[in-house]
């Protein structure tokens, strides 16, 4: 837990360089920012074979803020919470891929959902959003396999074999 430690952006993990995370956990952490891991526009991340959850902060994002490169596999950003944005937030210039993974349980004081982006490309394939409180889970750009809870609304097209609904989770 640093709270103490890190009072600001990245509670968990705040990478300017380049991060490799694999089979780890970056948990209950919190900040005013970012509560689990924020790479800044600088930084190129893996996050593979682990898990972001319950990370709670009174700012901006509970779980993870991209605004470098970013490629997250079989991983789970589940049950963390923040005042605007919950799961994943993404500005920036670089892309963030998402394969093999659960985005669920993310809960946020206002009104965007996760993951959010902001200017910036977020591709997923083989993953589930769902169960994120929010207006509904929009999905960025699929390549095939996933599973969205309630794109209702959404501006994005689902690729034809997308799924949506209740994931059973």
């Amino acid at each position: 837990n640093n709270r103490e430690n890190f009072p600001h952006d990245g509670g968990g993990i705040l990478n300017f360089g380049k991060a490799t995370i694999l089979d780890s956990s970056i948990a209950q952490n919190g900040g005013d920012s970012v509560g689990g891991f924020f790479n800044e526009a600088s930084g190129t991340a893996t996050i593979r074979n682990s898990t972001i959850s319950d990370n709670h902060v009174g700012g901006s994002t509970g779980g993870i803020s991209n605004h470098g490169v970013m490629l997250i596999t079989n991983s789970t950003i589940a049950n963390n919470s923040a005042q605007s944005l919950a799961g994943i937030a993404v500005s920036g210039l670089g892309p963030l891929t998402i394969i093999n993974s659960t985005i669920s349980g993310n809960h946020h004081h206002q009104f965007l959902s996760a993951p959010s982006v902001f200017g910036a490309e977020i591709t997923m394939q083989n993953t589930i959003v769902a169960l994120n409180d929010g207006l509904r889970d929009c999905p960025p750009t699929s390549l095939g396999n996933n599973l969205f809870g309630n794109p209702t609304g959404c501006s994005t097209a689902l690729h034809p074999t997308d799924l949506t609904g209740e994931p059973g989770l």
